[in-house]
């Protein structure tokens, strides 16, 4: 029976090797083995300041290697460069849909799918009770 493993790693960035290149050779192998990486980061940047200088082909595998993405609210240029690159200009020339609309409330992403589908959506957040 093949089951599916999900490897969630929250703030990724910090456990990036030096290089990026190990990194990015564990996820494309272990997507096809069934591993299904979920990797949190607060932005490229902090993937990019992890590595040294000059390691951007590193940072692309890793970035070419998630399939689908979901963004919430950033103000980091690299990730809005990158977001703009992904996602297509409008039909007819004008704004790009970040420049009028990007996520800025609670819950709210911009999500893309490997296939290239894409939107704005957003988690309703239930208000969370303290525990005793």
């Amino acid at each position: 029976v093949q089951r599916l493993v999900a490897i969630v790693i929250d703030e990724a960035h910090e456990v990036l090797t030096t290089t990026g290149v190990s990194d990015a050779r564990f996820l494309a192998v272990g997507r096809a083995f069934g591993s299904a990486p979920i990797l949190a980061t607060q932005s490229i940047s902090a993937v990019r300041d992890r590595l040294p200088v000059g390691s951007h082909d590193a940072v692309r595998a890793i970035i070419t290697n998630m399939a689908t993405r979901v963004q919430l609210a950033t103000a980091d240029p690299d990730t809005l460069h990158e977001l703009r690159a992904l996602i297509p200009p409008p039909p007819i020339p004008g704004p790009h849909v970040l420049d009028v609309r990007s996520p800025s409330l609670p819950g709210e992403a911009v999500w893309i799918s490997s296939s290239g589908v894409w939107g704005i959506g957003r988690v309703k957040l239930r208000p969370t009770t303290p525990l005793p």
